[in-house]
């Protein structure tokens, strides 16, 4: 749809903002979520980017479920739940890592790099040449993200939604191509 101008109108036609059905506001073409509340398109209605509050939840309820179980048991629940999208905590708090692009739930593959190399090993790494700073920049960046990224989200190309049980069950949902 675009907009129409009237004779004598300077505008230049423009495309119409879709709504958003989580809040009703607009949401330009080519975007794949609404800024104002966080709604991913293209999936279920409310499910909606993490909070950073439970993303933080997540972060420190998967460091103490890794000291409780000695890091054994959360490993295996890792392997199990990592095909799903979650980690532990992520599959407690109803949370789910998605591919940023397509909306789709990511794999175990994709859980693996995201975490083991790009947080782990490449985000740590850069914490101690950096002395920690590269650390905490690169988890508190999803602070001012408009998609609540943090540094290893990004390199993964993915995001953190919360989908709550109202939401249904988690299917292979793909977002529209940007503009179609």
């Amino acid at each position: 749809m675009v907009q129409e101008s009237r004779p004598g109108d300077d505008a230049v036609a423009r495309p119409l903002a879709q709504a958003c059905p989580w809040c009703g506001s607009g949401i330009p073409p080519g975007v794949n979520l609404c800024v104002v509340c966080g709604q991913v398109l293209a999936l279920p209605r409310g499910v909606r980017l993490a909070s950073p509050g439970r993303r933080l939840a997540g972060s420190l309820l998967d460091s103490l479920l890794a000291l409780l179980t000695l890091g054994i048991g959360a490993l295996v629940w890792s392997i199990i739940v990592w095909g799903q999208g979650q980690t532990p905590a992520k599959q407690l708090l109803k949370t789910r890592v998605v591919d940023a692009t397509s909306g789709g739930v990511v794999g175990w593959g994709r859980m693996f790099l995201r975490i083991i190399l790009y947080q782990w090993l490449a985000l740590g790494l850069l914490g101690l040449a950096t002395l920690g700073i590269a650390n905490v920049a690169g988890h508190i960046w999803l602070l001012w993200d408009r998609r609540r990224q943090n540094l290893y989200d990004k390199m993964a190309g993915t995001l953190v939604v919360h989908w709550p049980d109202e939401a249904g069950p988690v299917v292979r949902h793909r977002l529209a191509a940007p503009g179609g």
